[in-house]
């Protein structure tokens, strides 16, 4: 079983790239994004980072950090599995965990890493555009990343 991670900037094309990748009939179906792994894998990246001054207190070293972080994400992914028992191997997607590439190697084992790139003038024309319908609706404040659609705070991206 390989978990194939997709990520890339937000509108470059990785919900096209997991659609080609989740018609094969030996994949999971086209689900939506995984930012519930996303987080729970940030967070053994902060704990990384922070682990002098907080972690020490709930861990012993960084080895006994990464193995909790380890099962609590291999728990995540052989539930997802389960969901999916046909498939042989799982595409999962969120633009940003490329972040976490490095991070995900290090907890999870059989994993290949997909990464989307566009052409950043193509991608900012896309959020413009989305930005434009999205504003038309009411609820567009309490979205998930309206900001990045509707304000045109382009310079927070660089």
């Amino acid at each position: 079983m390989t978990y194939f991670f997709i990520g890339g900037c937000p509108r470059a094309g990785t919900t096209l790239l997991q659609s080609i990748l989740c018609s094969d009939d030996t994949v999971n179906p086209l689900i939506g994004e995984v930012g519930y792994l996303y987080h729970l894998v940030n967070a053994y990246k902060t704990g990384k980072i922070d682990f002098d001054r907080q972690g020490k207190y709930y861990f012993s070293n960084l080895v006994e950090l990464r193995k909790f972080s380890a099962e609590l994400a291999n728990k995540f992914l052989e539930h997802t599995r389960k969901r999916y028992s046909n498939a042989t191997h799982i595409v999962l997607k969120y633009p940003l965990i490329a972040e976490l590439f490095s991070d995900i190697y290090e907890l999870v084992e059989d994993v290949k890493f997909l990464l989307v790139i566009r052409d950043p003038r193509d991608t900012i024309a896309s959020l413009i555009e989305v930005g434009k319908k999205m504003s038309k609706y009411d609820d567009s404040k309490t979205r998930h990343l309206t900001p990045m659609f509707t304000e045109r705070k382009l310079s927070e991206f660089i």
